[in-house]
């Protein structure tokens, strides 16, 4: 077994992100100089602030996403000493080994019947969790996924090309063999 492992982002959902923005951006500009003619039942003020809205929010997101490196960071490290996960704008956040309650695989449901599967990292005590906004983002959180526990860390599967059950098996590897400290 190695010592640490990165696992990465997928290409196809970085690419996606990209294009996504991009698409939105061009279709701003096409907004802002299309003739109001087309769009007889919107007033021509409003087109054209779509238009902008859509350049400034998917032509800013993106350059953030990039500028932060979301796109090209590991989602999480997992190492000797524990589980790093990475969050966007440079935020980390760390769990060592021996503060590791459970590993378990939680499926959040979202709209149109789409579903995202986590890998999520509970631990002993609640302080990690309140690195996410305290009590009231451990409410929202909780709220937004349907789950009754909320765990201190999750990586989510739908961004990187490895499945739930194989990032569990790798996490389950490593606490094994590294738990408590043991080198």
């Amino acid at each position: 077994m190695r010592d640490k492992i990165k696992i990465k982002r997928s290409i196809g959902s970085n690419l996606t992100l990209v294009l996504g923005c991009l698409a939105f951006v061009i279709i701003g500009l096409y907004a802002r100089h299309v003739e109001v003619t087309i769009y007889d039942h919107f007033p021509e003020g409003f087109v054209r602030f779509a238009g902008w809205l859509s350049i400034v929010f998917f032509g800013g997101g993106g350059l953030l996403a990039i500028i932060s490196g979301g796109l090209w960071k590991p989602l999480a490290k997992v190492d000797r000493i524990g589980i790093t996960v990475f969050g966007g704008f440079g935020m980390k956040q760390h769990i060592q080994w021996s503060n590791v309650e459970a590993l378990k695989l939680k499926t959040q449901f979202l709209a149109a019947n789409q579903k995202v599967v986590h890998v999520c990292i509970f631990a002993v005590d609640d302080s990690l969790v309140k690195a996410y906004g305290g009590k009231w983002g451990k409410k929202l959180g909780k709220k937004l996924t349907g789950w009754h526990t909320f765990p201190a860390m999750t990586i989510p599967t739908n961004v990187t090309k490895l499945s739930g059950d194989s990032i569990l098996k790798i996490l389950n590897d490593f606490k094994a063999q590294y738990d408590f400290g043991k080198f």
